[in-house]
């Protein structure tokens, strides 16, 4: 704890059951983190997880967690109607009380929640810091079989004023673009993320549409999560939500061309490459 943090995220490391019953990391923390890391920043996390996570590709990462008594647990099943996705277990509640006190004024704050753990209070206590966003966690709820499915967001009015960016997917609201509308009047900056068509930033009254490049695809698997790290990396240093857009745009685009996090490419974020 002694070190500064140049981006810390706040989340659960998920386990992904794997199709063979084995367990691979996973959820926002992880893409996001790793992500952060390869783009030369000093990256933290605060978790919860109890004990049996396997942490050996979080080298150099600072991580503080919170004991629990499970680990977020997920699985997908693929179908032809599409992706089915369960929960199995969730580890323990996070709140600012675990985030350590040198932490707490990082540069970049990011909140990921992936099952609702994340309390969203805490927005109105990180004001010393850029807070970024990726409500996911906040847009699901599950059954008694642990069936996911879409929540609406009923604390966004409370939350998203408070932070300096918000990145989300069209499919965490399932399509459904009246969600935006709204939230779009909140925030200070709004992202819209679309997979291969790109992303739509809103701010300061404005809709800018960015495309994204064509990509030989080989796994898009936390895309989204690389693009959220990448874009409030960019913009906390530039200020530019367009130019930050674009950055993260050439960095998810890139992260899909390999399994995992192989294809992301730059180490330096400043560099004359990403300018290039």
């Amino acid at each position: 704890m002694e070190s500064a943090l140049d981006y810390l995220i706040v989340g659960h490391i998920t386990q992904d059951m794997l199709s063979d019953g084995s367990f691979a990391p996973g959820g926002t923390v992880y893409y996001s983190s790793r992500t952060a890391q390869i783009l030369g920043q000093k990256a933290g996390i605060v978790t919860s997880i109890n004990g049996t996570v396997d942490l050996s590709e979080f080298k150099n990462i600072e991580i503080v967690s919170k004991k629990s008594t499970h680990n977020t647990v997920f699985e997908n099943q693929y179908t032809p109607k599409g992706r089915i996705q369960f929960i199995h277990n969730r580890a323990s509640d996070l709140n600012i009380n675990d985030i350590p006190k040198n932490w707490q004024n990082a540069p970049v704050i990011h909140l990921g929640p992936i099952a609702a753990e994340v309390d969203g209070k805490m927005v109105t206590m990180l004001q010393n810091s850029f807070v970024g966003l990726t409500p996911q966690g906040w847009l699901r709820k599950w059954d008694a079989k642990g069936l996911v499915s879409f929540s609406d967001w009923e604390n966004a009015a409370n939350v998203i004023p408070h932070v300096d960016a918000v990145v989300l997917s069209i499919e965490d609201v399932i399509g459904d673009w009246s969600f935006i509308e709204k939230w779009k009047k909140l925030a200070k900056v709004l992202v819209v993320t679309l997979g291969a068509q790109g992303a739509v930033i809103y701010c300061d009254s404005q809709e800018i549409r960015l495309p994204a490049p064509k990509v030989n695809e080989v796994d898009p698997t936390g895309a989204g999560d690389v693009f959220a790290a990448a874009f409030f990396i960019r913009l906390y240093k530039t200020k530019d939500p367009v130019a930050a857009g674009k950055f993260a745009i050439s960095i998810a685009s890139s992260s899909v061309e390999d399994h995992g996090l192989n294809g992301v490419k730059y180490k330096n974020p400043d560099s004359e490459q990403v300018e290039e």
